[in-house]
């Protein structure tokens, strides 16, 4: 049996989207790689000790993905399998809300691979997902524009392939984009037929863009589609025969439209809520982002040539437009647009050809101009929470439907205007191409992958162009498909390089210090000082004070007041100490008990001691001088002590790499590349507890090329200090016990009430007594009693349950921030949560023995979720309404 003719040019043009998506992500749906960028993890401590270091490393363009989004999404999947609700992540830098926030994804479509599959496989099926949903929607806006069904195909490629698409691969940015599409075409069939039904729709589709996560692209799309719809409703109405029902017609679709929002407004109420609340109370610093000065116009070259700025994850040149101002369209994007705007006739509804290009000048006007042009979208609420340069999000999408014009137009010969500019066209077009190839031979030997991905895709799309423009043939079809094969080969060749793919045993490599950082903390906390990315700490079951997260405005007076440089942005903050930091008592509040810190920082007194040398020459034609293949140092010491520092008669040179034994068992492998340069490099030893007369017998083996005398070796032991550490743990990194820190939980005999912040940090910034706690207002009942926190039972991070003792009245404080949202029960009794310590919780708690139970709801939930349940309610509603064949338009 036939299939019907409408479902065949369905399959035929769905056929190249299809086999587009799959052959890009092949390695990624077909479990062969994953499409992930924690391989970058070796690059830092404690994995670069390790000796199966990748030689090929991804690039530095999935940072924040690794380091925040992907450990969060991981925790959420685990814990929703073991039946609880995510709703705060203990981990994360005194604590973060989760699943009550929009980033976190758990109510977004294009989000559920990471609930089903395997954390390394749901990379893929995402970045799948969002493609599809980006090309079919594009598409449908442009079919419900009058387009037809190719040159929907068209405006969807150019759109699912455009820069900030790609760039922000395994970011919500990505998925929020590819729903920017959804959103007009929704509005669109509202304004061309104003049921409830396409209402119900509209509703869902933005819904849809607030639940993918990221709020400032919602933002851009409602500043560009407000305008659009007001054109869109002028335009189509002043020609109408009645005039007199243009008022009716007009408002019956701005109130579809409006109440449309509104309930997809509040069926993300549950989300909305805690955000609203993150924004007003939590972060740490707020607005004047978008305000930075514009963007150098030398990165529009990025909109035709990006490789040429460098193809990051290859690891060649360096890069030079930041994530946000990626502006890829492509080639035969802008020739379309450039096609299709040089038309008598628009192929678009009256006034959307003049909108769409007057919208997208405007919006690179901000970016590249500022000035005025920023001014006035400054003066809209909550504008500056972003970079202005995530507005070219919007931007592509509008370049995507007048490419799409552009091609349908060139499918119908559309007669023409301004004849001149064919010759201006043609020349501009032969001096790009020109241009291109003196860049790729310019950049030839700093990046050849990127010149030669330039070259090629021009070759590509010149003899495409030739073929096509031959006119028609034989095969029509063949013919309009031209076009969207062309798109796609570019968009293929800008998009696959920048794909991070890695192998599925560098998903979040495995490190043995790591888990016995792990296994130490207990209830307390650690912290990686210039070592592994902090945010990543969540995956291997670490607890940090620092990280890439939503901190709150105390906890990051605290870390700027331990080092004022540990904030690198709004959300990230890592230590570097270089002095006394490391002993700040502000960090003993913090219950910061372990550091992992880097393998060659070994404080201490130093001993010579002597050394036994066993040497292994090295040979032709990799030791060419007659270097040493290896050398082994046999050292021995008496009592406790951290290590050796060894000297060398030349300095320590690349690809130089030590192992150390101890009693006859392997501690340590590390390279020496750090220490390239030196003389003498650090040997730790977790020798700390050995008793005074015990012996230790330590071989250090010394492998590379080793150009010097082997006589000329000296080492030297480092003996303990007073300086409130110990070294506990050395593998593939070295792990330091805090020995000051304070428990997480703990009892306050005492309380110092200062109203002043600043005056509070300053006096946590001194030694201060165990058992005060320094209050912002005074306490209901003065602590004059002795206790102790006898149990806690940690359950659920957002659940806790803990069992104190005292023989009087006292405060229970937590190390963890405070937050709204925290609720406390002594006894079943509600009792408030104060802020404590500046920012930790602290809770009252009478004299005897007692249980309090620390429990987490997201601010304003029990509103919120009668919001969204009504709204959801409503929904269902309208979608059980009968539907209508065809619904009247008024004129």
């Amino acid at each position: 049996m036939p299939l019907p003719t409408r479902l065949v040019r369905l399959l035929r043009l769905g056929a190249l989207p299809m086999v587009f998506v799959v052959v890009l992500l092949a390695p990624a749906l077909f479990g062969l790689r994953s499409l992930g960028g924690s391989d970058q993890l070796y690059r830092q401590q404690p994995w670069s000790n390790q000796a199966d270091v990748p030689s090929s490393i991804t690039g530095g363009l999935t940072w924040d993905t690794y380091d925040f989004f992907q450990p969060r999404w991981i925790e959420q999947r685990e814990r929703l399998i073991e039946g609880d609700l995510p709703l705060m992540g203990d981990t994360y830098a005194g604590g973060e809300p989760l699943a009550g926030l929009p980033i976190t994804g758990m109510l977004d479509p294009l989000h559920v691979p990471w609930l089903l599959l395997p954390p390394w496989l749901a990379p893929g099926f995402t970045k799948a997902l969002q493609l599809l949903v980006a090309i079919g929607f594009t598409a449908g806006w442009c079919r419900r524009l009058g387009l037809s069904r190719r040159a929907g195909l068209v405006g969807g490629l150019v759109f699912a392939t455009s820069g900030f698409v790609t760039y922000w691969t395994g970011w919500p940015q990505s998925n929020t984009a590819a729903v920017i599409p959804v959103v007009f075409f929704a509005a669109e069939g509202v304004l061309q037929r104003p049921t409830v039904r396409r209402g119900a729709g509209l509703a869902l589709a933005f819904g849809w863009l607030l639940a993918a996560g990221f709020p400032a692209l919602a933002l851009y799309t409602l500043m560009v589609l407000v305008p659009y719809v007001c054109v869109r409703l002028w335009c189509t109405h002043r020609d109408g025969p009645v005039r007199a029902r243009v008022p009716v017609a007009w408002l019956r679709r701005l109130a579809v439209l409006a109440g449309g929002g509104a309930l997809g407004v509040m069926l993300l109420a549950v989300q909305l809520q805690p955000l609203r609340d993150l924004v007003s109370f939590n972060l740490a610093e707020r607005g004047g982002r978008a305000g930075r000065a514009s963007e150098p116009w030398r990165f529009l070259t990025g909109m035709v040539f990006p490789h040429l700025q460098g193809i990051p994850n290859w690891n060649e040149g360096v890069l030079v437009e930041p994530t946000s101002g990626q502006y890829y369209v492509g080639i035969v994007a802008l020739a379309l647009i450039a096609f299709g705007c040089t038309r008598r006739v628009s192929r678009l509804p009256r006034g959307v050809r003049t909108f769409l290009l007057a919208a997208a000048a405007y919006i690179y006007a901000v970016m590249f101009i500022g000035g005025p042009f920023l001014a006035v979208l400054r003066l809209v609420p909550f504008f500056d929470q972003n970079p202005a340069e995530r507005m070219n999000s919007v931007a592509c999408l509008l370049f995507a439907v007048l490419a799409a014009a552009g091609a349908e137009a060139w499918w119908q010969r559309d007669e023409g205007r301004w004849p001149w500019l064919r010759s201006v066209a043609l020349g501009a077009g032969g001096l790009l191409v020109v241009g291109g190839v003196a860049g790729a031979v310019r950049r030839w030997n700093a990046i050849p992958g990127a010149a030669l991905v330039t070259v090629l895709t021009l070759l590509a799309l010149a003899g495409g162009s030739c073929w096509m423009l031959r006119g028609r043939s034989a095969r029509p079809w063949l013919v309009r498909m031209g076009i969207p094969l062309l798109v796609a080969v570019e968009g293929f060749a800008f998009i696959a390089p920048n794909l991070p793919y890695i192998q599925r045993d560098e998903w979040f490599p495995e490190s043995s210090s790591m888990s016995a950082l792990s296994s130490l903390q207990g209830n307390d906390r650690v912290d990686v000082e210039r070592t592994a990315h902090p945010g990543v700490g969540s995956v291997y079951g670490l607890r940090t004070a620092a990280g890439h997260s939503f901190i709150t405005g105390q906890w990051y007076d605290l870390l700027d007041a331990v080092q004022p440089s540990s904030s690198i942005s709004l959300t990230f903050h890592r230590f570097n100490f270089f002095g006394e930091e490391a002993t700040s008592p502000i960090l003993d509040r913090l219950s910061v008990r372990y550091l992992l810190r880097p393998v060659g920082y070994l404080p201490g007194v130093a001993e010579p001691v002597d050394v036994d040398l066993a040497v292994a020459e090295g040979t032709e034609p990799f030791f060419s001088s007659g270097g040493l293949a290896s050398l082994t140092i046999s050292v021995s010491a008496v009592g406790p002590f951290r290590g050796f520092s060894v000297t060398l008669p030349e300095p320590v040179v690349a690809d130089m790499r030590v192992s150390v034994t101890v009693d006859g068992e392997q501690q340590l492998s590390r390279p020496l590349d750090s220490d390239a340069g030196n003389t003498q490099f650090a040997v730790v030893v977790a020798a700390e507890d050995r008793g005074a007369a015990a012996r230790t017998v330590v071989t250090l083996t010394v492998t590379g090329y080793l150009d010097f005398d082997a006589d000329g070796v000296a080492a030297q032991v480092i003996r303990p200090i007073d300086d409130g550490q110990q070294l506990v743990h050395v593998s593939d990194g070295a792990v330091w016990e805090r020995l000051d820190a304070l428990p997480r939980y703990r009892w306050a005999s005492e309380a110092e009430v200062i109203a002043d912040g600043s005056a509070r940090v300053a006096w946590l910034a001194t030694p201060q007594s165990a058992n005060t706690v320094v209050l912002e207002a005074a306490p209901t009942v003065q602590p004059t009693g002795d206790g102790s926190v006898v149990s806690v039972d940690e359950a659920e991070p957002e659940a806790r349950t803990i069992r104190t003792d005292s023989d009087g009245p006292g405060l229970l404080v937590i190390a963890d921030a405070y937050r709204n949202g925290w609720a406390a029960y002594v006894d079943g009794v509600e009792t408030p949560v104060v802020r404590a310590d500046h920012a930790l919780m602290a809770v009252e708690v009478p004299a005897g023995e007692h249980t309090v139970r620390l429990e987490y709801t997201p601010p304003g939930w029990p509103n919120a979720w009668r919001l969204s349940l009504l709204a959801l309610l409503i929904l269902v509603a309208l979608a059980a309404l009968p539907s209508r064949e065809k619904e009247p338009d008024e004129h």
